[in-house]
């Protein structure tokens, strides 16, 4: 099925599955000893659903370390298929869509595939009040990640955040990514530096009510005047646009802040400051820019960005060989 854009594919992972029947097909010369770590995900998070206990320290714990023994083989999945797809259609000028397999979708838990090619891009999106664990099975890929600094931004899908990572990972960190409501970087964005295949478990899912999935785009003048307090720079007193865009005048938030430091907190607060504009901002690769000097950035709600071509399968089981 050809998904035309990422609201299309939310659609897709918000529908449950009627069956609870596990979704793998096994070979059957295979024995007990050697079941696919993915079979033994699906049963953990089967479990921990059950006793309501997805999200406890103990079953991130558990899970991330069952998670880490996934491998792509036993997905079916292979990085030479991949790369000689790549070969033959690029010859030709053709863009190789991202694939999307859902293996699992249920109440509490979605376990889904993406397999990315090179040089492509899953935008900057949210993850609201959900746990997300991202296992990286081959390749490698340069994650961008936020956290909102106040959560009264993430109601408004517009404010200030955080830099929480913006480094490359590949497929010999064998740790998955694990990002949470509030920490671990919800908003994030994946850029495919190799081909590479993703498997997420998403707790709880996406759907179209209060967990639909949004895009946000960094608003670069207001990331270079943000202080290390989150609120921007103000000189002579100017004024500041607010959440929707107008202009407002004396901010009461600032002096109210200001007025119940000390002369000496300020004076301090000021240097740290000083010294933080001294490192630079931070750049991507390709020179674009990330966050201020202090690892702070503006982020506003865009609208569903156009992706390359997503396919949306059904995850029918790949024969372990």
């Amino acid at each position: 099925m050809l998904v035309r854009n990422t609201k299309q594919l939310a659609r897709l992972s918000s529908r449950k599955s009627t069956s609870s029947r596990i979704p793998f097909k096994i070979c059957s010369n295979m024995t007990t000893a050697s079941t696919p770590a993915i079979k033994h995900l699906f049963e953990l998070a089967q479990e921990k659903e059950k006793k309501d206990c997805l999200t406890s320290d103990s079953s991130i714990q558990e899970i991330s370390e069952i998670m880490s023994k996934v491998t792509s083989l036993e997905l079916g999945l292979s990085e030479s298929q991949q790369k000689g797809v790549s070969f033959h259609l690029e010859r030709y000028g053709v863009k190789r869509p991202v694939k999307y397999y859902s293996i699992y979708q249920g109440e509490k838990f979605d376990i889904s595939i993406f397999c990315i090619p090179s040089n492509s891009v899953i935008p900057l999106h949210d993850h609201p009040n959900m746990t997300v664990f991202s296992k990286l099975l081959y390749g490698d890929l340069h994650v961008l990640s936020y956290d909102w600094i106040e959560e009264a931004y993430s109601e408004k899908r517009e404010g200030v955040v955080k830099l929480v990572r913006n480094n490359t990972v590949s497929a010999n960190d064998v740790s998955p990514l694990v990002l949470f409501p509030n920490s671990g970087g919800n908003l994030h964005e994946f850029r495919a530096i190799t081909d590479c295949a993703i498997l997420d478990l998403l707790t709880p899912p996406y759907n179209e009510t209060d967990k639909f999935c949004s895009y946000y785009k960094l608003d670069p003048d207001r990331t270079r005047s943000l202080k290390s307090d989150g609120l921007p720079s103000l000189r002579h007193n100017e004024a500041i646009p607010d959440q929707t865009g107008n202009i407002q005048g004396k901010n009461e938030d600032i002096d109210r802040k200001v007025k119940n430091k000390t002369t000496k907190e300020v004076d301090e607060k000021e240097e740290n400051e000083i010294q933080l504009q001294d490192q630079g901002e931070v750049l991507s690769p390709e020179g674009r820019l990330l966050a201020a000097p202090n690892g702070l950035a503006y982020l506003k709600w865009c609208p569903e960005p156009v992706l390359n071509r997503i396919f949306s399968y059904k995850y029918r089981g790949f024969k372990v060989v």
